[in-house]
Order: C-alpha cells, then sequence, then structure tokens
C-alpha cells in the first residue's frame, strides 16, 4: 500500500466515524474542502461510493460500513506498533558495534565502556580492533573511534580525550649506533618507521616547527605499518626512528628503552575522537554511549602505565623498502 492510498483511508475512517467532514478536518488539521477532495479521490479510484453526503449530515454507505468495519481494528494496530517503536527507541538495550585501532582500544575505548556498561547493563556490546579505516553503515559499525585528523568530513566526530603531543624516538640500542640527529633534516641519513593508513599511497610527512622555523619532512622509511603498536614495538627492537605520543612513549622513555630526539622541535597534536555516519535517528543505546564518550573526553583520557605489551602484536606490514 501506498503512502497516499494509507492516508486515504484514514481520512475515510475519520469522517465516517465523526459524522462529520467539519469535525473530521478539524481533527486533521485540513481544510473540509480539502478533506472531501481526498474522499473523492478514494471513491473515485475504488469505483464505489463510500459516504452519503447531504447538507446536514454525512453517513457511510453500504460499503463504507463494510469497509470502516475492517481498516479500523487494522489502523489501532498499527498505532499500537509505532507506540511500541518507540518505546523501544527510548529503551538503552540491545546492542552497540565499536571500532578502533588496538591501541585506541586499550587505552580509550576499553575505560569508557567499562564506565558505560556498569550504567547500561542491558547494552550488549562488540569491540572490533580495526587499524585501517572501515565503511561504518556497511560494516554495521555503531560507533568508532581514531584519530580526528583521519576522520571524513561526513561523519560526526567528538572528542574522546585530550590533545596529545607527538615526538620522535629511537632505543637506545640505535642511538649508540647511528647517532642522535641534530636537526629534523637529519632524518634523512637515519632509518625511518612511518605509519600510514591502507590506501595511502605514501606516509604522511613529519612536520616540525621551531618558532617559526618549519621543517617539513617527506618521510621515506625503511618500514612502514599501519598499526602504531608495530611501529613502538619496532622502535623498541632498534629497527629506527618513530614518531608517536609522547603521553604513550614516557613509560618506555622513563625505563630508556627509548630516547626523545629532537625536543626543541614540536609536531602537530593529534586529538582521538569517536565518529559517526550522520543519520536522523540513533538508538537509546547510541545516544546513550555518546554522552559517556563526551564525559569521559571532557574529564580526558588515561593513558595505561605499560605499553610494552604491543612489542608483542604481529606486525602487519604494509611495505618494506
Amino acid at each position: 500500500m501506498r503512502g497516499s492510498q494509507f492516508a486515504e483511508l484514514q481520512a475515510f475512517a475519520h469522517v465516517a466515524e465523526k459524522r462529520s467532514f467539519t469535525q473530521a478536518a478539524l481533527m486533521m488539521g485540513v481544510s473540509p474542502s480539502a478533506l472531501s477532495q481526498i474522499i473523492r479521490g478514494l471513491e473515485d479510484r475504488m469505483g464505489i461510493r463510500l459516504l452519503n453526503r447531504t447538507t446536514r449530515s454525512v453517513a457511510p454507505t453500504e460499503a463504507g460500513e463494510w469497509l470502516l468495519e475492517r481498516i479500523v481494528p487494522l489502523m489501532e494496530q498499527f498505532d499500537d506498533v509505532l507506540s511500541k517503536a518507540t518505546n523501544l527507541r527510548e529503551m538503552v538495550g540491545g546492542k552497540l558495534r565499536l571500532c578502533a585501532p588496538q591501541i585506541v582500544v586499550a587505552q580509550v575505548v576499553q575505560p569508557i565502556v567499562t564506565i558505560f556498561q556498569r550504567s547500561n547493563p542491558d547494552v550488549s556490546v562488540e569491540i572490533v580492533c580495526c587499524e585501517t579505516p572501515v565503511d561504518l553503515v556497511k560494516e554495521g559499525v555503531d560507533i568508532a573511534f581514531g584519530m580526528r585528523q583521519f576522520v571524513d568530513r561526513d561523519m560526526i566526530a567528538i572528542s574522546a580525550g585530550p590533545t596529545l603531543s607527538r615526538i620522535a624516538v629511537a632505543s637506545l640500542s640505535y642511538i649508540q649506533k647511528n647517532g642522535t640527529p641534530a636537526h629534523p633534516a637529519d632524518l634523512a641519513n637515519h632509518r625511518l618507521i612511518t605509519w600510514r593508513q591502507a590506501g595511502q599511497q605514501k606516509p604522511d610527512n613529519w612536520c616540525f616547527t621551531n618558532g617559526e622555523a618549519v621543517e617539513d619532512i617527506a618521510v621515506s622509511g625503511a618500514l612502514a605499518v599501519n598499526d602504531c603498536g608495530v611501529a613502538l614495538a619496532s622502535a623498541l627492537d632498534g629497527l629506527g626512528v618513530t614518531v608517536w605520543t609522547r603521553e604513550w612513549m614516557e613509560p618506555h622513555i622513563d625505563r630508556r628503552l627509548l630516547v626523545p630526539l629532537l625536543q626543541d622541535w614540536t609536531l602537530p597534536k593529534l586529538e582521538i575522537c569517536a565518529y559517526y555516519p550522520r543519520q536522523r535517528h540513533a538508538t537509546a543505546a547510541q545516544r546513550a554511549f555518546i554522552e559517556a564518550v563526551r564525559t569521559f573526553g571532557a574529564e580526558g583520557c588515561h593513558p595505561l602505565q605499560d605499553t610494552r605489551s604491543y612489542a608483542s602484536v604481529p606486525r602487519r606490514l604494509v611495505g618494506v623498502k
């Protein structure tokens, strides 16, 4: 049944029950003349008169009575279904599918999920580790996490933590063997561990600034990976220089497993965000989780004290030169 046909039957039912075009039109928010045209169109399409009209009264014909008797229960049932569907929208339950890189899952997503499920035990949460961008709609992902700079503009993105500063690091064994770069340009003489997303033809440049001085380094590394945990593990193993967030490098720097480099220079900061497709209607579970992300993002994320476990992550190489 087309939407217009359903609207015509609703109009007929209102007029037949009220026995008045004026009262039915007032209830429906249309003019009596417009309502009369709707009923006339229904009768013309069906090829039968449904209402007897006089200047003083309106009454269903025999065919109209037969039709009214059968469509009113169906419409009441339809209204009941819509009401129940609306109530389901307000119930915080069901399933929620999340997607994020492995290190973001451990550092940000898992703490949010822990807080969220304590307040919403009826929501079943699935966390999918994904190091490359996915089609959220195609893969059935409700909310994904990642770095804001990589989020498509057609997504809604909200902060899931503070902005993170980035530094260049290498292992002590690598520095002892290859020397310490004094200037970003010196990186051309070093082995670099770069990170890039699937589909990128080349890694993102490393843009260093020092006051007004800017050094935009087009990195061409000895090792390219699509997982920041693998980049960290590779640096710890002495394979070269890499760039990642200071907050997640500090445990290794404190233990002298990694050495910070080019400390007079700064790199653009990163912001972890949650993002999801623009849509008119989100489920109650999605809305509740987004609110939890907003609260957690306002308070700031709390990195784990030890990220050395990422050294055991299998090396998913994008390319090796």
